[in-house]
């Protein structure tokens, strides 16, 4: 029964990290494409980004950059 119940929670465990990749890779996505839309929208209409939003752009994708190095 024991055993049993290791392996339920072993694989509930596994369908739960699973679950993260994907909806971690899903939004990496979604941050992608909505990034590239930004920089097409500033380029087409000749409108500039604000340079704390550069900034905090640069500054987060470091930090995605790093905590990815660490998986």
């Amino acid at each position: 029964m024991n055993l049993n119940l290791d392996k339920m929670e072993n694989n509930n465990l596994i369908k739960i990290m699973q679950n993260a990749a994907l909806m971690i890779e899903t939004q990496r996505e979604l941050i992608d494409l909505l990034y590239s839309q930004v920089i097409d929208l500033t380029m087409m209409s000749k409108i500039e980004l604000g340079d704390d939003v550069i900034a905090e752009i640069q500054r987060l994708k470091t930090k995605m950059k790093d905590h990815e190095s660490t998986i």
